[in-house]
C-alpha cells in the first residue's frame, strides 16, 4: 500500500505514539508530542529521501545478533544460543565476523568487560 507523503508521515508518528505508551508506558499526550519531535529530527537528518524500513524478521534477528555479541564471553556459545534461540553453529559464525557482520574471523569481535 504506498502512502502519500503526509499519511506517511502520520502513519509513522501514530506508530511511534502507540509503541511510546504500550511499551515505555507514556501518556497518550506526551507520546504524541515525543513522537513528533522524532519526526521531524528524521526530517532534518533525511528529508526528501526514500526510506526503506526493513520488516520485523530482519530487525529482530540484527538486534538479537548484536545483544548476543554483547553477551559473549568467550565461552558462552551454548548459554547464548539456548538464551536466543539460535543454534550454537550461529553464535560461532556471529563472533566470528564481528560487530560489523563482514569481516575476517574475529577481525571486529569486541570484548566488553563485564
Amino acid at each position: 500500500m504506498k502512502l502519500e507523503k503526509h499519511e506517511a508521515q502520520l502513519s509513522v508518528e501514530q506508530i511511534l505514539a502507540s509503541a511510546l505508551v504500550g511499551e515505555m508506558g507514556m501518556g497518550a499526550e506526551q507520546a504524541k508530542s515525543v513522537a513528533a519531535a522524532l519526526m521531524l529530527r528524521v526530517s532534518r537528518a533525511r528529508g526528501g529521501e526514500y526510506v526503506y524500513i526493513p520488516q520485523a524478521p530482519q530487525i529482530t534477528r540484527r538486534n538479537r545478533r548484536a545483544q548476543v555479541l554483547n553477551e559473549f564471553k568467550g565461552n558462552n556459545h551454548d548459554e547464548l544460543a539456548a538464551k536466543h534461540g539460535v543454534s550454537r553453529r550461529t553464535i560461532y559464525n556471529w563472533v566470528a565476523k564481528g560487530s560489523d557482520g563482514h569481516g575476517e574471523p574475529g577481525s571486529n569481535i569486541v570484548q566488553i568487560a563485564p
